[in-house]
């Protein structure tokens, strides 16, 4: 009999995308990612974010080895945004995730480049916080957080640090 061969142990691996990853002036209304594998999307849900913050959450479909993602708003004019996708991709048969996957783009002509990062302790205890959400609002009213979306957003992870990229130039909260 057939043996099936060696366990899968890797993850998918991203081959390209239209338009590329860190590309200036998009303008279309989804993205296509590409990979070596057939693959799953596993808790996209709880795990993707857009910096800038997407009220809309894109349409998310697999054909075969590729990914359309496909908008549900209108992008903002000149601006940069970063979809942190997390473990999400697995490949098909052993769920193996693609570890942080990350794709940027712009809608103006260039990729900003201002960023920030630090790590997240709990107050009382100074331990670590894990999957806690950093957020950056662009209104400094005290009740921003309460009345508005994030402008740019992030998670910590196990060793509670986070780090926020291709964030515009200017103030936040």
């Amino acid at each position: 009999s057939l043996s099936g061969g060696e366990k899968d142990e890797d993850p998918p691996i991203f081959l390209k995308s239209q338009p590329e990853d860190k590309s200036t002036n998009f303008s279309e209304d989804k993205i296509i990612l590409f990979f070596d594998e057939f693959f799953v999307l596993n808790n996209l849900n709880s795990t993707f974010l857009s910096s800038p913050f997407i009220l809309e959450t894109p349409d998310f479909n697999i054909k075969r080895k590729k990914l359309e993602v496909k908008f549900n708003e209108t992008l903002l004019d000149s601006t940069t945004y970063h979809f942190s996708f997390g473990d999400a991709i697995e490949d098909y048969h052993e769920r193996n995730p693609l570890k942080n996957f990350k794709f940027v783009f712009s809608t103006g002509a260039y990729l900003d480049t201002m960023e920030i990062s630090g790590r997240v302790y709990d107050a009382f205890s100074l331990s670590k916080i894990e999957d806690m959400f950093v957020m950056l609002y662009n209104n400094y009213n005290d009740s921003s957080p309460i009345q508005e979306q994030p402008y740019y957003i992030a998670k910590t992870d196990t060793s509670g640090s986070f780090s926020i990229n291709y964030i515009k130039p200017g103030n936040y909260r």
